[in-house]
């Protein structure tokens, strides 16, 4: 069985569920592309770095991919040299780093004249992606375009992937609450898509359909995963994880180790706000 995390992987902008705003501002860009920086923003398995890809093969060119883990001053040094020669196909040179916010501080240094004017390699569009921006350095930010991916809306496009897929893969059988599978994955599609894989190989762990006539489950009342924007409102450590991109376990390490700020604490409630994490 191919794995349904690789057989559904959106192969064009089109393909991608929900969305809508950044499938759009990559459509339009990719009409007509200009030589740029992209950063692409958001929690893990929303689709940032395979939407990169999707994009780069609509424009087509050259695509070099280049981890954050591997991208030191060398690593940038090296592949924005092979930007400066003639792509072996079409007319482009894509540069794509996942985990930006991973880069080293030298790194980041080190793309600052490659995005701008002073040093940049002809015909060529980086696209970066990260799951928070706090470790990015103003300089480098100031010249990327930003895209934000978040899990606002994703229920009801991401149910519907499923249920498609689950028509493909798993006909006649007795099919999940999608919505509550949506929920369940933090409305992370990738982790969704797994739990689904799961379903099909030992079925009876995921919530079931309602009944013609029976109630929905609760989390298939529940129709959004959208985190409040407001500065000031409560956000328990699961919304900051999908803030953050990590496992809400992950929160507490990162508290731990001072690379968070400490949490309000009511009763045995611990609580951030928007303004905290940015701070």
């Amino acid at each position: 069985m191919t794995p349904l995390v690789e057989k559904y992987k959106p192969a064009t902008l089109a393909d991608f569920a929900g969305m809508e705003r950044a499938r759009l501002a990559l459509a339009n860009f990719a009409a007509a592309p200009y030589s740029s920086a992209w950063l692409l923003v958001g929690p893990a398995g929303t689709g940032k770095t395979t939407m990169a890809f999707a994009a780069a093969r609509q424009i087509g060119g050259e695509i070099y991919h280049l981890p954050a883990k591997a991208c030191d001053l060398e690593a940038v040094n090296r592949v924005c040299g092979k930007c400066f020669y003639r792509p072996w196909q079409g007319n482009w040179n894509h540069v794509i780093i996942d985990e930006g916010d991973q880069m080293s501080p030298a790194a980041q240094l080190a793309f600052l004249s490659k995005l701008d004017s002073t040093a940049a390699p002809p015909d060529t569009i980086f696209w970066f992606t990260a799951n928070e921006t706090r470790l990015l350095q103003p300089r480098f930010l100031s010249r990327c375009r930003k895209l934000t991916f978040d899990t606002a809306g994703l229920i009801e496009p991401g149910a519907a992937l499923l249920a498609k897929i689950w028509q493909a893969e798993a006909a006649g059988a007795p099919a999940p609450d999608f919505h509550a599978v949506m929920q369940a994955a933090g409305c992370n599609i990738r982790e969704a898509l797994m739990l689904l894989e799961t379903e099909m190989l030992a079925p009876g762990g995921l919530p079931q359909t309602a009944k013609p006539g029976g109630r929905p489950s609760h989390r298939a009342l529940t129709k959004d995963c959208a985190i409040p924007d407001e500065e000031s409102a409560a956000l328990n450590a699961a919304a900051v994880g999908r803030i953050l991109g990590i496992h809400q376990a992950t929160v507490y390490v990162r508290v731990k180790q001072g690379r968070l700020p400490l949490p309000t604490r009511t009763g045995r409630e611990m609580t951030w706000t928007r303004s905290q994490l940015t701070a």
